[in-house]
């Protein structure tokens, strides 16, 4: 099953673009399954359908995931 995300455009926002970034969600220029979101600005803000995690690792690894499986990479690490 591939994400319906199409195309694949990373957005970055820290503490204070978080009105900015609610504001585009709200005003429909960002779609939440597209937003994957990390770390301690998660406990500032309340995004239905966005994929929100309290760490950044687990986000990363996460979108990486995704990415995989959209583009159909191997899963395996390349032996050395």
């Amino acid at each position: 099953m591939t994400s319906p995300i199409q195309p694949f455009l990373p957005l970055v926002f820290v503490g204070k673009f978080a009105p900015e970034l609610i504001e585009q969600v709200e005003a429909g220029d960002i779609i939440p399954q597209e937003l994957w979101i990390g770390g301690e600005i998660t406990k500032r803000l309340n995004l239905e359908n966005a994929h929100i995690f309290r760490g950044i690792k687990a986000t990363a690894e996460d979108i990486k995931k995704v990415i995989i499986e959209d583009l159909n990479l191997p899963t395996e690490e390349p032996k050395k």
